[in-house]
């Protein structure tokens, strides 16, 4: 428990409570301790179920992506078919379908540098438009 100011005519005093002589901080009953502890417990819970709510929502947003990523797959699949039969019909020759390109490499790293910290290798060669900075 706090203790209360009482005013007198040119200072102030502040009463303790007879229970508490050293003002060491606001003490918690254990009714209190607990209280404190459910009410944490139910924001644990809140959170939790949130997660796992947000969590199932990513899942069927990727599994609606994966299913429309398929569906058009096929549909590609399918007109390349109906192409080639319409070009066999027209008497073309065996139509050529164009292949997807494929994936970009990532450049290659660098190599490690040697344990006496000196590089062996050359510099590397400016790009277009920037300046080599000497320190």
């Amino acid at each position: 428990m706090r203790g209360k100011e009482v005013a007198g005519d040119d200072e102030v005093t502040r009463e303790r409570s007879p229970r508490h002589s050293d003002p060491v901080g606001e003490l918690f009953s254990s009714e209190e301790m607990q209280a404190i502890r459910e009410q944490y417990e139910e924001r644990v819970r809140v959170a939790d179920e949130r997660r796992e709510e947000l969590e199932w929502q990513v899942r069927l947003a990727l599994a609606r992506i994966r299913d429309a990523e398929l569906g058009a797959r096929r549909s590609a699949d399918e007109m390349a078919r109906v192409h080639q039969t319409l070009a066999a019909l027209v008497g073309e020759a065996e139509p050529k379908i164009a292949s997807p390109p494929p994936a970009p490499r990532p450049p290659p790293l660098p190599p490690a540098p040697s344990s006496n910290g000196s590089s062996s290798r050359a510099p590397t060669p400016l790009r277009p438009g920037y300046k080599r900075l000497v320190a």
